[in-house]
């Protein structure tokens, strides 16, 4: 056969398996005001999966309350911001914006300067600063 440079060839090798990653996580969500209620709230909790193949998300789910959320669906009308016991960093942009000298504070630190009790108030505040919760 002769092939002229605008020929290609394309083999598609199905003696490679797929590489099937699953990553779990315990996650808090900041949740929009008028989603769930008049004001943002904050779910803690939750468990997040993340399924990729080939290094490509297949599949993001949260599950609460015995519920499971594809993140695709909820994601504009939510923003995670705590994975792990640690926070985000979208939220860490949150937390530049708003005091630029708590950017690289700590969970567990922000915990102990606000309380358990009011760690949820206090990201709603910081994510809010700017006139809009999500973004």
């Amino acid at each position: 056969m002769i092939m002229n440079q605008s020929d290609r060839v394309i083999s598609d090798d199905t003696s490679k398996n797929p590489v099937i990653v699953t990553t779990n996580h315990i996650t808090s969500i900041l949740v929009d005001k008028d989603v769930l209620g008049a004001s943002p709230i904050i779910l803690q909790g939750l468990t997040e999966n993340i399924e990729k193949t080939d290094g490509v998300t297949t599949s993001h789910v949260f599950s609460y309350n015995g519920s499971d959320y594809d993140y695709d669906e909820i994601s504009p009308f939510i923003m995670i911001v705590v994975r792990d016991n640690e926070f985000t960093d979208d939220f860490r942009s949150e937390l530049a914006d708003f005091a630029p000298e708590f950017k690289d504070i700590s969970y567990q630190d922000a915990v102990v300067a606000v309380g358990l009790v009011g760690i949820s108030d206090a990201i709603i505040t910081v994510a809010g600063a700017d006139g809009n919760y999500i973004g």
